[in-house]
């Protein structure tokens, strides 16, 4: 018992030193220029979060002498550190910190190349432009504003004007501008159907609505995203040709009609019941009649009642 009791006497100090020091590394930031070398000590700590308030508050003093531990920190293992990094080296504002912020631009965090890329707005350094440009393709959308979004912002506060091309519509896609994409025409189908990956639903939607609005010239990459290793792209895909109404895209979506995955099943049993073709009526009836998911056959049946009511 004495044993299990020093145990917890120890594990409770040594829990409440580490709550010291994380304190004090906060309160720090609000002394100033005196509290610069013992957070630059900091930042070396055992403890991520204690490292983590010495970068935060040397980002609020500002001051130049942390400079170099902020870069270093910027390979911290840890992604809040990494973050609180590039976070204080924005706001330290030296021009020495663009080259490695560019380079934190390929995190493996988004939330880490979402501060990389608010530090490099926050620097103004046209070497920042075209890394931020390459930013907007940026694959993983899993952070509430993502590092697209913070890229598109950045170029913004650098004066960087779009094109009429892939990079301008990455650039519209991330500032969530779907009548610019629209404009754009062919140069905005391949990014708008890269936006179908995207963890954020509502962008499905938009981005799908945009390829239908942009039509004729989406038609073919979207039936070669019926293909798409991802069940929610071929799903957007196929709802897309069906709203399109493209007869290119009839005998394609037939052919989903096959899929492994009900989702795109029934995705193309309705998008063909937009068609008002005949020529769907055949597999539609089978698909009806022997599917396996319920809701497939009675997609299948609303579009053969569609199908039937357009040929009165």
């Amino acid at each position: 018992m004495h044993g299990m009791f020093r145990n917890s006497v120890i594990s409770t100090f040594k829990a409440s030193e580490k709550a010291l020091r994380r304190t004090s590394a906060k309160s720090r930031g609000k002394i100033g220029a005196s509290a610069v070398e013992p957070l630059i000590a900091e930042l070396t700590d055992s403890d991520k979060y204690v490292r983590q308030a010495a970068a935060e508050a040397l980002g609020e003093i500002g001051d130049p002498r942390a400079l170099e531990s902020l870069i270093a920190k910027l390979k911290d293992s840890e992604g809040g550190v990494r973050q609180a990094a590039a976070e204080a080296l924005g706001e330290l504002g030296d021009p020495r910190a663009v080259e490695p912020l560019i380079a934190t631009l390929k995190d493996s965090e988004g939330g880490v190349r979402q501060a990389a890329a608010e530090a490099l707005g926050e620097l103004g350094d046209p070497r920042a432009v075209e890394p931020l440009i390459a930013t907007l393709k940026d694959s993983k959308g899993d952070m509430l504003k993502t590092a697209r979004q913070a890229a598109a912002e950045a170029l913004d506060k650098l004066k960087w004007k779009p094109n009429q091309d892939k990079d301008g519509a990455r650039y519209w896609i991330a500032k969530k501008n779907w009548e610019m994409c629209v404009s754009l025409g062919a140069s905005a189908v391949g990014p708008l159907i890269a936006a179908l990956k995207d963890s954020f639903w509502d962008k499905h939607e938009t981005a799908t609505d945009a390829l239908v609005k942009i039509g004729a010239s989406a038609v073919g990459p979207l039936i070669a995203a019926l293909k798409d290793r991802s069940c929610i792209v071929r799903q957007d895909a196929a709802k897309a040709l069906g709203q399109i109404r493209d007869p290119r895209a009839l005998e394609p979506l037939i052919a989903e009609l096959k899929d492994k995955d009900s989702f795109i099943r029934q995705a193309a049993a309705e998008a063909l019941g937009e068609f008002g073709d005949p020529r769907a009526s055949e597999t539609l009836i089978i698909v009806a009649l022997k599917d396996s998911d319920e809701g497939v056959r009675m997609a299948a049946a609303e579009s053969l009642d569609k199908l039937n009511t357009e040929r009165q």
